[in-house]
């Protein structure tokens, strides 16, 4: 289902949307304090991008934990882990090209989330023209842009509509830009982790996004 960008910011609050821009930053960062040098120059930018991902559904997890009130879960789709909020918004974390657009082989189910169509059944054939349904879930990506030296990144909450987008929502959440990778420590380690320090969202991403609150108490150690 189609919502506008008003609509949206109704049921993601400003601490959801903090929340949701941490997991795009702080997982973008560990790219490069968790990863060696030397692995990282052998990666492929497919490598990245999950490794990326996968770290943003672990950070999810400790933002948005069970029963803290947000209105945010985690969900099983087809095996593939997504946000549902408040049973009104399914969200999936990507990374966006230049042009917006995330990448994605044309499966049935990535047909259906980008054309805000009901999921497929698992291990359904593709069918070129599904048949439109009711659904009263609309469909949003959370992810990041990476700068064109791709050490920086911004936050955005998109909302897909078939090839098109219907609306970008930009996160004000202002941070230092990653430090380039040589002001990272070597461990000498080329392997990454993909298991993320326990965080909760910082005061300065609730401050740019207008969440009130002590920082003092929403601060946390840098990861």
């Amino acid at each position: 289902m189609l919502i506008s960008l008003e609509e949206a910011k109704q049921i993601i609050t400003p601490e959801i949307a903090a929340g949701l821009a941490l997991c795009s930053y702080n997982a973008f960062k560990d790219w490069f304090s968790e990863v060696s040098d030397k692995a990282r120059a052998n990666c492929t930018t497919s490598t990245k991008a999950h490794f990326i991902n996968d770290h943003m559904i672990s950070y999810a997890k400790q933002i948005f934990p069970p029963n803290d009130n947000k209105g945010v879960e985690i969900v099983k789709i087809n095996n593939r882990e997504r946000l549902l909020v408040k049973n009104k918004i399914l969200v999936k974390m990507k990374k966006f090209n230049s042009k917006m657009k995330s990448a994605n082989i044309l499966t049935d189910t990535v047909f259906c989330f980008n054309n805000q169509l009901k999921p497929p059944p698992l291990n359904s054939q593709l069918s070129l023209f599904p048949v439109p349904v009711e659904d009263d879930i609309a469909h949003l990506f959370n992810g990041y842009q990476e700068d064109s030296l791709k050490i920086g990144m911004k936050p955005f909450i998109i909302c897909p509509n078939g090839r098109h987008n219907y609306w970008v929502w930009p996160l004000d959440f202002t941070l230092t830009p990653i430090e380039a990778p040589t002001m990272f420590p070597n461990t000498g380690d080329d392997s990454s982790s993909l298991n993320p320090k326990p965080i909760t969202p910082i005061g300065m991403a609730k401050d740019s996004l207008g969440v009130k609150g002590s920082r003092k108490d929403a601060e946390t150690k840098s990861v």
